[in-house]
């Protein structure tokens, strides 16, 4: 009789266990993008995972993080909201060092603000240089100090760099020029500040 039980356990257990794995076989062929949180794909010596910060008791406004490492050092990640929308990518330098951040814009598919970076201890120094209608032109920079202070900011405007005397909620000013930023063809002139130069 204890014979008789042990053989239908095992002949039970085989048979979940088969059928689970067959399952999920089936499962990851079928759908091979789904998101295993906390099991790392391979890719060659590329480790994919995806995790809640929170779970890592990480200080991240992010919901999910999807990470990629070489060597187990982190080199590029994604981030979601609470919607599930991914709202910005990075890709680390050594020790997370030197980034390059875009961020998603409210566009299906778009992205705005690129950003090129090299942090250290969690601030900028350096040099930063910004992107901010993503079509391949940087429209501003900014110089930083090891303390992460920024010391100057610049804006790309007529193939130069010109130096920024002072920054507006809509705008910047150079030469006492006020310059605000059109998202099809870059910093200009702001029209009313054109025209109360004209004035004079």
């Amino acid at each position: 009789m204890m014979k008789t039980k042990i053989l239908y356990f095992s002949v039970g257990f085989i048979t979940c266990f088969v059928g689970f794995f067959s399952i999920a076989g089936f499962l990851h062929y079928k759908y091979p993008y789904t998101t295993l949180k906390g099991t790392p794909k391979k890719f060659g010596d590329i480790k994919i995972v995806a995790f809640n910060p929170a779970d890592l008791q990480e200080d991240e406004d992010s919901d999910e993080v999807l990470m990629m490492t070489k060597n187990n050092i982190p080199f590029f990640y994604a981030s979601t909201n609470e919607s599930g929308k991914v709202t910005e990518i990075a890709v680390l330098g050594l020790e997370k060092q030197v980034r390059f951040n875009m961020f998603a814009s409210e566009s299906p598919s778009g992205w705005e603000r690129a950003m090129y970076s090299c942090d250290r201890n969690n601030y900028t120094t350096g040099e930063q240089y910004v992107d901010i209608n993503f079509d391949g032109q940087f429209d501003a920079k900014g110089f930083y100090d090891d303390k992460g202070r920024r010391l100057a900011k610049y804006i790309h405007v007529d193939n130069d760099w010109k130096l920024v005397e002072s920054t507006k909620s809509k705008g910047v000013t150079v030469d006492g020029i006020k310059y605000v930023f059109d998202s099809n063809s870059g910093w200009r002139q702001d029209d009313a500040n054109s025209l109360d130069q004209k004035s004079q």
